[in-house]
């Protein structure tokens, strides 16, 4: 799963949180998250320039009203912005646990049209800065060359020498593949990050030409 979700997370404050409600408003910008998470969303709110127009309201979780007052604070913002009538939400991603199906249910008494703005996530996520452009080009690269220098060598040798091989072994061997070629790319470990583990099948039918 790569939901929009965490990646708009990521594009705006560099981490992805998890049971956290954000709401973008006309003019404000509405947070409600869990204490620690607040306060680290608050101290990245205190750094904001000025000249940012919208302002930021954090909101730490209550876990004595299952955040009913938190709930009607938000629902207030999103009603007092534009007309109040129509909200956008990434709809097609279903949210799980209490927190998710308590602002389910108090956002389906609002009365609130809710529309699906999952195509307009992604057209905002598609754009990229020139560092974003140049690390995703690195990566690509990184990921070809570890097919090329690692599981078409690796899998040609075990048919040649008809040998098999744990494919749990050839998963982790490519991803150490990975962290070797970014080592050799001047890269560090931290600025190279694996998003799901090599996926690699057996048993069918395969074209080995690259």
């Amino acid at each position: 799963r790569f939901p929009k979700s965490s990646a708009l997370q990521v594009a705006l404050f560099s981490l992805e949180l998890s049971d956290t409600l954000i709401a973008l408003c006309d003019e404000n910008i509405v947070i409600l998250a869990a204490s620690k998470k607040a306060r680290l969303i608050q101290s990245m709110v205190s750094s904001i320039d000025k000249a940012f127009k919208y302002e930021v309201h954090v909101l730490t979780r209550d876990k004595t009203d299952k955040d009913a007052a938190n709930f009607a604070k938000v629902i207030d913002f999103l009603k007092s912005s534009k007309k109040g009538e129509k909200i956008g939400s990434n709809i097609k991603e279903k949210s799980e646990g209490s927190f998710a199906a308590g602002w389910d249910a108090a956002l389906k008494a609002t009365g609130l049209v809710v529309s699906d703005i999952s195509n307009g996530i992604s057209d905002v996520l598609a754009v990229k800065t020139s560092d974003q452009l140049k690390s995703i080009r690195e990566g690509s690269s990184i990921a070809v060359q570890a097919v090329r220098k690692y599981v078409i060598e690796e899998i040609l040798n075990l048919i040649d020498d008809k040998k098999e091989k744990d494919m749990v072994a050839l998963m982790e061997g490519v991803e150490d593949k990975i962290f070797q070629l970014a080592k050799d790319s001047h890269l560090s470990e931290t600025d190279m990050e694996v998003i799901t583990p090599p996926i690699l099948q057996s048993g069918g039918t395969y074209d080995l030409k690259y």
